[in-house]
């Protein structure tokens, strides 16, 4: 039996990252390059074990709990494939009839279909189990927080089911079809089997878990996990790949028609390089500080994407070359980063202090013009003019016409500097983070 209480085994508590599009907003629509990176905010996920026959969801951002007896779960599993979803909508609250069903129902069902799917007929043996997510990731924002989300649910219900991460996904994937990211994922992991190990087990930040999860693990009597009682157990490569092809098929569910983009890059972390389709891992990217900015200001991408197609028919002799410009950027910056991840020691400060000397210069360049294909917004402008004050380079990320905006910290950006910029920021009314692109991918975080 799972979880039973004679041998309650540990809780499962998890991490995934956001991420951020460096270059290549809206000319990747035009089969231009595009680099991503993970962004350390993370989506946070605990699972306890409970004895009392029921499934509890607990949504806080959303202000959402939600509770089902095991026994109606298990109901799916007397369906075939097709018949199933209609049955979870129907558990989720989704509306079939409605064209854009709430987000909070989508992500109740993501839940219910990935417990469904990733533990079968282990169900019907299933004591119960609490779940709780917590995301600093602002939602809404283009930052990939449902991704996030769906990745910490697959990562998760693939570790209570004890490690038989690999053979479960092999056994129920592909029916309803997965992203053509194998090779991605293989070459964004292509270390030894201890590497990766260590790379997505996360000693250094427990300490940085939501104070709910902690709350919550201490209510339930286990130790909070410390670095210095942190395991070393991770996730093969293998097992990576199914979590990232679960966290697929949550997203398809959320939004329909995902490209694979966003949870391959929380799954895996780091950065890729993506065109026309394909997802390429970015070689030794460093992880570097950023301060992310909220303009707070509504956006649509739908809208900005249209904005530039209608530029792009209007005046094509004008919008091609600047198009060919924003690819020039994305590429020079991938070279750059490789350079930057490939630094070490104190004889390169000299070449490190350049390598971000142009990356800023890259992202200035790459705001102007994405100011010329009309993706711009005052609020952005001003995120910019606030960020040059404290010497630094900002940039939009995303869609653009508000949201969010990215500036780079070189290493020696000191912490007065740090405080100010954030305080000025704060003034002007925009939310304002300290955090790291090209950081780890999901991650355990062990008692």
């Amino acid at each position: 039996v799972l979880w039973n209480m004679s041998d309650l085994g540990r809780p499962v508590v998890v991490s995934a990252p956001g991420k951020v599009i460096l270059h290549g907003e809206h000319a990747v629509v035009y089969g231009k390059a595009a680099l991503a990176s993970s962004l350390d905010l993370r989506c946070y996920l605990l699972i306890l074990p409970k004895q009392n026959g029921a499934i509890t969801l607990d949504l806080p951002d959303f202000q959402l709990h939600r509770e089902w007896q095991v026994s109606e779960v298990i109901d799916c599993l007397q369906l075939n494939e097709g018949d199933q979803l209609p049955l979870l909508q129907q558990l989720a609250g989704v509306d079939s009839g409605v064209e854009s069903p709430p987000t909070q129902s989508l992500a109740l069902l993501a839940f219910l279909y990935l417990l469904v799917h990733i533990y079968g007929d282990k169900l019907k043996h299933l004591l119960g189990l609490s779940v709780t997510v917590v995301s600093t990731l602002p939602a809404s924002a283009g930052l990939g927080s449902s991704a996030a989300y769906s990745v910490c649910l697959a990562a998760g219900l693939q570790q209570c089911t004890l490690g038989s991460c690999g053979k479960i996904g092999s056994r129920k994937l592909g029916k309803r079809g997965s992203p053509d990211i194998s090779n991605a994922s293989l070459g964004s992991v292509s270390k030894s089997s201890s590497e990766v190990d260590k790379k997505h087990t996360s000693p250094e930040a427990v300490s940085r878990l939501p104070e709910l999860i902690i709350k919550k693990l201490a209510e339930a009597g286990y130790s909070i996990p410390t670095a210095s009682n942190s395991g070393d157990g991770g996730w093969s490569r293998q097992e990576l790949e199914v979590i990232n092809k679960w966290g697929f098929e949550a997203e398809k569910l959320i939004h329909g028609t995902p490209s694979g983009i966003d949870n391959s890059i929380s799954t895996f972390g780091g950065a890729i390089h993506f065109q026309s389709g394909n997802i390429t891992p970015l070689e030794n990217m460093p992880s570097i500080r950023i301060l992310l900015i909220n303009t707070k200001v509504p956006r649509s991408t739908k809208k900005m994407v249209a904005g530039v197609r209608e530029r792009n028919e209007k005046y094509p002799e004008v919008m091609g070359p600047i198009l060919n410009s924003i690819e020039s950027i994305t590429l020079r910056a991938r070279r750059h980063l490789r350079e930057l991840g490939s630094c070490s020691g104190k004889q390169q400060d000299g070449a490190r202090e350049e390598l971000y000397s142009i990356l800023q210069e890259l992202f200035t360049m790459n705001q102007h013009l994405l100011n010329a294909i009309g993706v711009g917004h005052p609020a952005l402008d001003r995120v910019c003019d606030i960020a040059s004050q404290f010497g630094l380079s900002a940039k939009l990320t995303g869609g653009g016409g508000g949201g969010c905006a990215i500036a780079l910290m070189p290493p020696d950006f000191s912490g007065s500097k740090l405080a100010a910029a954030k305080a000025a920021f704060s003034e002007a009314e925009f939310d304002c983070w300290e955090t790291v692109i090209g950081s780890r991918g999901v991650s355990q975080h062990c008692l």
